[in-house]
């Protein structure tokens, strides 16, 4: 089966796409602010909507920010765990995307958050790098990739950042993206394998998460059987 039967077609247009779906409700807002300040405040009205714009703007684009800092990360030291370096450089070419800055996260069960901040950050817990076999955390980084090169990652951090209303537009963890990740990976097993060990995340950041609760991603049950059948 080739990668563009298992869904990789799909990673080819996904950034174009991410920063078009970020950049318009920014702009829409812009817009509004602008037309509304000015007809009931004249030219003040405008100013103030640009000040309020502005301040909606700068929080957004640092949710990328926020949500790593609420992990506790820490920069990923390659001399104790250099296999996700050098997995992430083989990877990343095959993705499309620049390798991603590595981040270490002390608590919790296995598991890999992705942020879009610097243009691409996974922090993988401590457990997942002690616990997955090399090819289970080659599934967990590619899906990481994949997320980051179609936008979802992008747009899930966007729609984040307005509070409960936005996170129900996100779609949830496992559909197309496990679909493209077995297309980059060819090994759909370690995938699925990486999915059950994986212990789900819960919180405001969990369609950031590679295995979240529902209702931010389907169940680990749901994926492992999709993904029996590519």
């Amino acid at each position: 089966m080739s990668a563009t039967d298992w869904g990789a077609s799909t990673l080819s247009s996904g950034t174009k796409r991410a920063a078009a779906f970020a950049a318009a409700p920014i702009g829409v807002l812009v817009f509004v602010a602008a037309v509304m300040g000015s007809i009931f405040l004249g030219t003040w009205g405008i100013v103030i909507g640009a000040l309020v714009v502005g301040g909606v703007i700068a929080w957004v684009l640092d949710q990328p920010r926020r949500c790593l800092a609420r992990t506790g990360a820490v920069p990923l030291d390659n001399s104790t765990y250099p296999r996700p370096s050098n997995v992430v450089e083989g990877l990343a070419p095959r993705v499309g995307v620049p390798a991603p800055e590595l981040y270490l996260i002390e608590d919790g069960g296995p598991n890999a958050l992705t942020s879009s901040r610097h243009g691409g950050t996974v922090a993988l817990t401590r457990s997942l790098l002690d616990h997955y076999s090399r090819t289970e955390l080659e599934a967990v980084l590619a899906h990481c990739l994949v997320r980051l090169q179609t936008g979802a990652i992008q747009r899930a951090t966007m729609r984040l950042s307005f509070g409960p209303l936005g996170r129900t537009s996100i779609e949830p963890v496992g559909w197309r993206d496990d679909v493209a990740t077995a297309a980059v990976t060819r090994y759909p097993p370690a995938l699925a394998s990486a999915i059950e060990k994986a212990d789900p995340r819960r919180g405001s950041s969990g369609p950031l998460w590679f295995v979240p609760a529902t209702p931010a991603g389907r169940t680990p049950a749901e994926r492992v059987d999709a993904i029996a059948d590519l």
